[in-house]
């Protein structure tokens, strides 16, 4: 079991996108072209890449033989709260890249990845899971809610690989019983630009550096969420 440090702050299993499938995993959020890619695989297909990818969890030990008869297979709890806060979480951070052309239209979806962060119900009020998915891998971690607003702004500002291309990069806040809230990012090397489609007073400019009017505004729509 690759595991890291213990304590609120730590890094989770790491899964393959077959790994993820034989444990039945069913986001809240799931990406368009993972689903795309398990939808065009014959079953027997699927039958056969489940069985290999429950042997490698199985040799990793995340998973054992149940003894209760109702289960088939029990989680490392590492693994178990990471697909629960998957499954059930408390709020989501959803955040995905499109390139632009020179007119400004987008092109390939999700080229460099995305990220995914969930507040996690079974890791105390102020716990949330960082779920990177780079090529087919998802990369996993355990850490506090702020500091997973430092992590999404960082991704969100990264430059991209060629300093030349525009891009344009998004962030979906989900929480129960508030409406979606979206928020863009777009620009080439480092200049960026923010905006909130939906709210009328976006168009004012907003005073700070990016970064911060990103954290902000990431924490003003979790606000009281989990306290």
């Amino acid at each position: 079991m690759e595991s890291g440090t213990s304590g609120v702050d730590r890094v989770l299993p790491t899964l393959t996108r077959e790994e993820l499938r034989a444990l039945e995993d069913e986001p809240v959020v799931a990406l368009v072209e993972e689903d795309r890619w398990w939808s065009s695989l014959p079953d027997a297909e699927r039958t056969q890449i489940r069985a290999a990818a429950a042997r490698g969890l199985l040799a990793r030990d995340l998973v054992w033989p149940s003894r209760d008869a109702a289960q088939q297979l029990q989680a490392h709890p590492d693994l178990a709260l990471l697909l629960i806060a998957r499954h059930e979480p408390t709020w989501v951070m959803a955040l995905g890249e499109r390139g632009l052309t020179g007119d400004g239209s987008t092109v390939e979806e999700e080229p460099n990845g995305s990220l995914l962060i969930c507040g996690t119900p079974d890791a105390g009020t102020d716990g949330a899971a960082i779920c990177a998915h780079v090529d087919g891998l998802y990369l996993n971690r355990l850490t506090t809610r702020e500091l997973a607003v430092e992590a999404a702004t960082n991704w969100l500002l990264r430059v991209p690989s060629d300093p030349e291309e525009v891009v344009q990069r998004s962030v979906d806040v989900l929480c129960p019983d508030a409406p979606q809230r979206t928020g863009l990012v777009m620009g080439a090397g480092n200049t960026w630009l923010f905006t909130e489609p939906m709210d009328e007073a976006d168009d004012q400019e907003s005073p700070g550096p990016i970064d911060q009017q990103l954290s902000d505004w990431l924490r003003s729509k979790l606000e009281g969420m989990n306290t």
